[in-house]
């Protein structure tokens, strides 16, 4: 809902708002970009409200270098669970994202780095360091290859053994790895084949593969 009574006593309320802005349009690219994001729920059990919302405001700038585009992002956030939701707590923060984009022919390469800053009201503090490397490449006419690596290297203040998902970013540990290979090809007429394969690596823990393989067909 665009407005609504907060005050009223819901058994149970979830809303969601989505807003854009986007100014000054170039090649095919708008410069100067600006969202807003919210999600809230507050549901009333045994007479006790329990809230889970989240804010997500963002900055980006983008601009062209010949052949490579750049674009400069700044995103806050704002978490806030009750107990009664898994992963409870209070997080505030903000995340710094640097990417330059390149397509050469039929291969496009994205490089990217980040800082991200979490700290929760219990004085939980996350420093997160990010750089990742994605290629999107046409293989053939009815086909698409693309791969992504990300590493990580990650610093924990009064975090204890298990910090919380929403602390870290769902990145354990104090150094790790993600990566993707994915592969959309089409057989004959309207038979295709999607391929995928993931990994997950931390210090901290064990390693886990993914992988998962679709026959699609058109009738």
């Amino acid at each position: 809902p665009f407005y609504s009574d907060e005050s009223e006593p819901y058994l149970f309320y979830d809303r969601q708002y989505d807003s854009d802005l986007r100014l000054w349009k170039v090649r095919g690219f708008h410069v100067i970009n600006m969202s807003y994001r919210e999600t809230m729920q507050r549901r009333l059990v045994a007479d006790a409200l329990r809230l889970r919302r989240r804010r997500e405001t963002s900055l980006s700038l983008k601009e062209a270098a010949g052949d490579t585009y750049l674009e400069q992002k700044l995103e806050l956030f704002q978490v806030d669970r009750d107990r009664y939701y898994g992963s409870a707590g209070e997080i505030d923060g903000y995340k710094v994202i640097l990417s330059a984009r390149r397509r050469i022919s039929a291969l496009e390469i994205t490089t990217t780095g980040s800082y991200r800053r979490a700290e929760s009201t219990s004085d939980e503090l996350s420093q997160l360091y990010t750089v990742s490397l994605d290629t999107r490449w046409q293989v053939v006419r009815k086909g698409e290859l693309r791969s992504s690596v990300e590493m990580y290297a990650q610093r924990l203040t009064n975090a204890g053994d298990a910090p919380s998902y929403l602390l870290t970013d769902n990145k354990p540990g104090a150094r790790g790895a993600i990566w993707s290979v994915n592969l959309n090809y089409g057989v004959k007429g309207k038979v295709r084949v999607n391929f995928s394969l993931t990994g997950r690596h931390a210090d901290n823990r064990a390693a886990r593969l993914t992988g998962r393989t679709e026959l699609v067909a058109g009738f």
